[in-house]
């Protein structure tokens, strides 16, 4: 299934338009190693080869053409967690499988990765509210996917009765922090490698025994009740509470990942949502 996957952001029909696509390919690489306010829209379309104004014809401003990447590798990511979520097996067969693929996609779009962390470093409320809502969007529907699957785990008894919430959290924050290593000190971190030691960390974790029953088929539910009906616990909303009701991401598929909010975005979405600002 790996094999037919494309180039992350540059395989939504690139013989149609083959400028887009070297825009987006600059743009990637003055992003990913300049950052967003060092980078300039001549600089995207010399690398391109193609003139500042019909760069400016795809996107109106650099601000649209970078949250067109941001949303690329996240959409990629979203992609993968919801395909994970919705394979038949149980929760150990879909972490193994989403495991395999994150790291494929990583090492096939390490600039996308490096963009991702780029953009955490940018003062996030000089962009527009609508661009950071967004991705809000991705985040939180990458959290609730990868939530279910931890509910499924707890339901099986492959992981303890803890809250799927926080379990999805503390595993997108072990898979960043790998992801960090890697970016940093690719030549002595094996991402592969260390995502096959998370797993076994991650079976240690649930319980040796109680783990590989769960994987034969032998385990048993733990945690029933915890949900309405005594059913798989719901999930919570991915952002604690705080999204407004009936906002989802964008059902057709990062890095990306990314875990709770900064203070940075939290000023951001008290923005965007038109609240006034919490006491702290």
């Amino acid at each position: 299934m790996a094999a037919e996957r494309k180039t992350l952001g540059l395989r939504r029909n690139p013989a149609k338009d083959e400028r887009e696509q070297a825009f987006k390919r600059a743009a990637l690489k003055f992003f990913s190693a300049k950052g967003y306010h060092r980078t300039t829209m001549s600089e995207i379309a010399l690398e391109a080869g193609f003139g500042k104004g019909t760069l400016y014809w795809y996107w109106k401003s650099k601000e649209d053409l970078y949250f067109s990447l941001i949303e690329d590798m996240h959409r990629e990511f979203l992609d993968l967690v919801e395909r994970a979520a919705e394979r038949e097996g149980n929760a150990w067969d879909k972490l193994f499988w989403l495991g395999r693929e994150i790291i494929d996609l990583y090492y096939r779009d390490r600039d996308y990765c490096k963009l991702s962390w780029k953009m955490r470093a940018e003062e996030l409320e000089t962009f527009s509210p609508q661009h950071v809502e967004r991705l809000y969007q991705y985040i939180n529907r990458t959290k609730e996917k990868l939530q279910e699957i931890m509910a499924q785990g707890v339901e099986e008894g492959v992981f303890p009765p803890y809250d799927p919430y926080y379990l999805a959290c503390m595993l997108m924050g072990l898979v960043e922090g790998m992801e960090i290593q890697w970016l940093e000190d690719s030549s002595s971190f094996d991402l592969r490698r260390a995502m096959d030691m998370a797993m076994e960390m991650l079976r240690a974790f649930a319980g040796g025994k109680a783990g590989a029953e769960a994987v034969s088929g032998g385990g048993k539910a733990v945690g029933a009740g915890r949900g309405r009906g005594g059913g798989v616990p719901e999930p919570k909303p991915a952002d604690g509470g705080r999204t407004a009701k009936g906002k989802s991401a964008e059902p057709s598929g990062s890095a990306g990942g990314g875990g709770g909010a900064s203070p940075e975005m939290a000023g951001v979405r008290e923005k965007v949502e038109g609240g006034k600002p919490r006491e702290r």
